[in-house]
């Protein structure tokens, strides 16, 4: 009973232990199992939490209304039809003329009886 209450007692020790030795192999030498020289250094003060409660501020510009979004929507979709627009009318100027079909060929001689 008393071996079994040494080990867990042991086991615990090391865990709890466990929790703080990344700066205790910093300290060891390389050949014992620490790091490595080219490594990077730990920083000196530890990184501070992000403030995650804390709110943005206000915004400064409010956002469009609904009629102002339906106004930009229509402005857009117009702009867009007239470059495609413009597009197509690019697109077939500069498309070369038609050539002329080839000529038929001519209808053979009846012959004579």
């Amino acid at each position: 009973m008393r071996k079994a209450y040494v080990i867990g007692l042991a086991t615990v020790a090391l865990a709890l232990g466990g929790c703080s030795a990344a700066q205790v192999f910093e300290k060891m030498p390389q050949s014992v199992g620490g790091l490595s020289p080219d490594a990077p250094k730990a920083p000196a003060t530890p990184y501070a939490y992000p403030a995650v409660h804390d709110m943005p501020a206000a915004r400064e510009v409010t956002p469009l209304s609904d009629d102002e979004q339906l106004r930009l929507e229509k402005e857009l979709l117009s702009t867009r039809d007239a470059q495609e627009k413009a597009v197509a009318d690019d697109a077939q100027a500069n498309q070369p003329p038609p050539s002329p079909p080839p000529p038929q060929p001519a209808a053979p001689a009846k012959p004579k009886k």
